[in-house]
């Protein structure tokens, strides 16, 4: 291979984050993951993150070697080898190949692998980590909730508060792997805010249906 390497990544972890990604969407740059190239001399892994722009997934992987930003995107045929030891591996031409640990070539990604396109930055949505609070407060889209389930693993959920210091029903949900990845990096997501009716207040008496609540006898019809 003449072309200079510019990243190899781990295989399954860039499978995890692809999940995450959009599919057919108009903005092309919404259906790869974004790579950035962790700090050398802050000793930083590399990070992978993809969104449908209703989802975020990020993930470090401490194995990577990358050398610059960008956006690598693997279709269908090919995401059926981005598993166990198996690496991805981006060319400078471009080309993008998955390669078994041994760096023998299995699958050459058709077409363009590499997405040009300025990927949406992620370091506003998860803003300051002291504004997140534990527990799964605000609603979210059980879709969107079953495919962070979908991780491997135990996650952690948190929600944010408003001024006041009530929980938010208009807060995205952070979750978070509970002990990080299986390659020893660190992994969080976001479940984008929607839109709800749900009183953060109130009581499971308010919401459940009527027929189902049992009402507690008082010391004086006990006896």
């Amino acid at each position: 291979m003449s072309a200079e390497l510019i990243a190899d990544l781990s295989a399954k972890v860039l499978k995890r984050v692809l999940a995450f990604a959009a599919v057919r969407d108009v903005r092309y740059y919404l259906c790869g993951a974004h790579v950035l190239p962790g700090v050398k001399h802050g000793n930083l892994p590399a990070r992978i993150s993809a969104t449908n722009g209703h989802m975020l997934y990020a993930e470090e992987d401490k194995s990577a070697v990358v050398s610059r930003e960008l956006i690598v995107s693997i279709g269908q045929r090919g995401r059926g080898l981005l598993t166990g030891e198996n690496r991805v591996k981006v060319y400078a031409d471009n080309a993008v190949h998955i390669t078994d640990s041994y760096g023998e070539p299995l699958y050459i990604e058709p077409g363009k692998g590499v997405v040009e396109g300025k990927f949406p930055a992620v370091e506003p949505l998860v803003g300051v980590p002291t504004d997140w609070h534990e527990g799964l407060r605000a609603p979210c889209n059980t879709q969107y909730l079953k495919a962070a389930l979908s991780l491997p693993g135990a996650i952690r959920f948190f929600s944010k508060k408003d001024p006041v210091g009530e929980f938010s029903t208009s807060s995205a949900v952070m979750f978070v792997m509970e002990g990080g990845t299986g390659n020893g990096g660190k992994a969080m997501g976001l479940i984008m805010p929607m839109r709800s009716k749900f009183d953060i207040n109130a009581s499971v008496a308010d919401m459940v249906p009527a027929t189902l609540m049992v009402r507690r006898m008082t010391p004086a019809e006990a006896a």
